[in-house]
């Protein structure tokens, strides 16, 4: 209590001469002040200034040089100092209760480095680390800004249109009854973050969690415990669709299809009150200052995906566990494919509608992707005018092998630039999603492109490298399998003239990219980043790797 600091602080002690009573005070003080805030930390050196704080020990030090120049003082100084140090433990104070509501609100890891993306910890080691690499392949990083790795920065707020949100028992702070929390696992960590307002959300996630965790509450579903694998609902899955708002939720339900019983019955209430929140309306709008009760719903899955201490993946691939039980199975989107430049070459010249179930990887910001596969279009354009110079204009257009290819987010978009364009993926509920955006292609590039439904390493032992000359990898955060690695290290005559590599995950691409350049079979020609997510400690990274026998020599 601040008047309680300030009425010790003026109360004599014995018969002590002032100066020594303050000092003998502000001990006391300061160290019931340092007990009560938590997590107080000494000010760094150099450190701002404007907030006027002083530290418990040069406090100390100056009452002691104050000790040793006067015995005893004038009022009018001894009331000066003890003004001092009330401001100064104030300050103090008031800073650190800031920054623990700063804390509090900031733990959203989504928005952990929001004021400075550029600043977080994988951002700032993918700069050091690509600088080096391309200043050893001969460019200077500040000679230009494409011979340097250039970070790009999304939009910081409301990009996140894909969630996948956990489901866990809490427990009431006030009476330790069981509470149903949804939130997003802190980083390195199963402990659940609410996140009843995220700023990386789009508004018709932050609308629609409240409502649905309500939900949950009246139906009486219990949330799941990791401590013994039991409860119902695991997880809540919500899509948006961009053009719309319109939500397609997931419930990831801790159990089978086959189960019967008082679950199924929670599970069969739980689905007919979200039905009953929809707002089907035209007129719905996503301003989330205005409280709604509805939201819009595009379609409802339940997906039966029991726990295992075997599996901690979110989604399972059993075919008989994914159910829609409203609206249509798959989300339409379109990207819109730029490079930043003004620039025609990048632009694509027809368009592409991706489909996404829930069952398939999306990215959760699709609008800022549509610019790196713009660069990948550009670099290609620029590939296929090189062949020409050098082969004449006869020259057939590249085929092209796709790695990691999803539903085909990437390699749709590059079809016009190839003559052949195989994509696969191990997911089989991509094959349906691909073949159907590719069957609304120009008719004349529908020839042109196939789907194998295969993980990276099969392809690479049935030799499709050897028969592409551009090869496009977008693996999942832990990087390329080491089948493909070894490939690519490899038959230097049975491999890709180009390398197109986009990453999620910054050290395993590190350690690829060693690899790679270790070889001695590729050189590293081109790469930047872009943060798609703006505040959190994630960078894509996209890297073009060039055969070294091909070479431009100038």
């Amino acid at each position: 209590n601040v008047e309680d600091i300030y009425m010790k602080l003026k109360t004599p002690c014995n018969n002590a001469p002032p100066t020594v009573h303050i000092h003998k005070k502000f001990v006391a003080v300061t160290d019931t002040i340092t007990r009560a805030v938590e997590g107080r930390k000494r000010p760094r050196k150099g450190g701002d200034e404007s907030q006027s704080q002083i530290s418990r020990t040069k406090l100390r030090n100056l009452l002691k040089r104050k000790a040793k120049k006067r015995a005893r003082g004038s009022a009018d100084e001894q009331e000066l100092l003890k003004e001092t140090i009330v401001s100064s433990l104030l300050d103090n104070t008031r800073t650190n209760i800031q920054k623990r509501k700063k804390s509090s609100q900031s733990c959203d890891p989504s928005s952990a480095y929001l004021d400075e993306p550029k600043r977080a910890p994988i951002v700032r080691r993918a700069k050091k680390y690509m600088n080096s690499v391309l200043i050893r392949n001969g460019f200077s990083a500040s000679s230009s800004s494409k011979k340097s790795f250039h970070v790009t920065i999304g939009a910081k707020q409301h990009w996140r249109t894909v969630s996948k949100l956990a489901v866990r028992r809490g427990y009431s702070s006030s009476d330790g009854s069981s509470i149903l929390q949804i939130g997003l696992f802190k980083p390195k960590s199963h402990d659940v973050v609410p996140l009843p307002n995220s700023t990386a959300h789009h508004p018709s996630i932050n609308l629609a969690i409240p409502i649905i965790q309500q939900a949950c509450m009246d139906c009486k579903v219990q949330a799941f415990s990791e401590r013994d694998g039991t409860g119902q609902l695991r997880y809540l899955a919500i899509n948006v669709e961009r053009s719309t708002g319109a939500l397609q939720i997931t419930l990831v339900w801790n159990g089978s299809s086959e189960d019967q019983g008082a679950d199924k019955a929670v599970l069969d209430a739980l689905i007919q009150n979200i039905l009953s929140l929809t707002d089907t309306s035209s007129s719905w709008v996503t301003t989330v200052e205005v409280p709604h009760q509805h939201f819009k719903l595009h379609s409802l899955w339940v997906h039966y995906h029991a726990a295992s201490k075997h599996d901690n993946a979110i989604f399972g691939r059993d075919s008989n566990s994914w159910k829609c039980v409203y609206g249509p199975p798959s989300i339409g989107e379109t990207v819109e494919i730029a490079t930043g430049e003004n620039d025609d070459s990048s632009k694509c010249p027809y368009r592409v509608t991706l489909e996404f179930p829930p069952n398939v990887f999306r990215q959760a910001n699709i609008d800022a992707f549509g610019r790196i596969i713009g660069v990948i279009r550009k670099r290609i354009v620029q590939f296929n005018t090189e062949n020409i110079a050098m082969n004449g204009k006869n020259s057939l257009l590249p085929s092209c092998v796709e790695l990691y290819g999803g539903v085909g987010t990437i390699g749709l978009h590059l079809v016009d630039l190839t003559s052949k364009f195989v994509s696969s993926d191990e997911n089989p509920y991509n094959v349906a999603c691909f073949q159907k955006a590719a069957s609304a292609l120009p008719k004349n590039l529908q020839s042109r492109v196939s789907y194998v439904s295969k993980n990276a390493a099969d392809m690479i032992a049935d030799g499709v490298l050897s028969q592409a000359e551009l090869c496009i990898v977008d693996p999942p955060r832990k990087g390329l399998d080491q089948e493909v690695l070894d490939v690519l290290v490899g038959n230097l005559h049975r491999l890709p003239k180009m390398l197109v590599y986009v990453s999620c995950g910054f050290q395993s691409f590190e350690r690829d990219c060693n690899r790679l350049l270790q070889s001695g079979t590729w050189t590293l020609e081109h790469a930047e980043g872009f943060l798609l997510f703006p505040g959190s400690d994630a960078i894509e990274t996209l890297a073009f790797f060039v055969r070294k026998n091909l070479e431009k020599l100038h």
